[in-house]
């Protein structure tokens, strides 16, 4: 792979993943943005794992390889958001290998702006099984700052957080 300039993300194929300055702008779909939005999505995480590895690696990693595997799911209501995520991470940097799971879900209320949504009072649940010193960290994520959306009727894309990537959503 060839060096990619510092603060940009590279294009990633077969999908077109947009750089930061392209990154989707709260914007409305063609179709009503409520009805667009409302249900069920799952994340596509083969795009989500082409645009970690791509953007990583744009940072200087020495990544030799990043696999995610399992689900995360969104589900908007009409004044209600739900997150379930069970997703599965291993990485492989100059030879060492590391992985970690996101085994939670949380719900909140959805308030929907001209840009997109944020949710208040969001509650973060961790499986009752998982022990309280193997549970993971509550998202860093602050649901009171908005959230970008692009919506068609079979995709949806997240942005917003200063992340680089793009959550790219499917109806399953």
């Amino acid at each position: 792979d060839a060096p990619v300039p510092s603060g940009t993300l590279p294009t990633v194929t077969p999908s077109t993943t947009p750089t930061r300055t392209q990154t989707p702008s709260p914007s409305t779909s063609t179709t009503d943005e409520d009805d667009c939005l409302s249900g069920r999505w799952v994340l596509d995480t083969a795009d989500y794992e082409a645009q970690s590895i791509s953007w990583l690696r744009s940072t200087g990693i020495p990544l030799d390889e990043l696999e995610m595997t399992g689900a995360q799911r969104l589900d908007f209501g009409a004044d209600s958001f739900y997150l379930s995520s069970d997703l599965t991470t291993t990485a492989s940097v100059m030879g060492v290998t590391v992985g970690w799971t996101d085994a939670s879900a949380g719900d909140g209320d959805l308030v929907r702006e001209d840009a997109g949504f944020h949710v208040d009072d969001f509650a973060w649940q961790v499986r009752p099984e998982v022990p309280p010193d193997r549970a993971p960290a509550p998202p860093a994520r602050d649901w009171s700052e908005p959230i970008g959306v692009r919506c068609s009727e079979k995709l949806l894309e997240l942005s917003g957080g200063g992340s680089p990537l793009v959550g790219r959503f499917v109806r399953p």
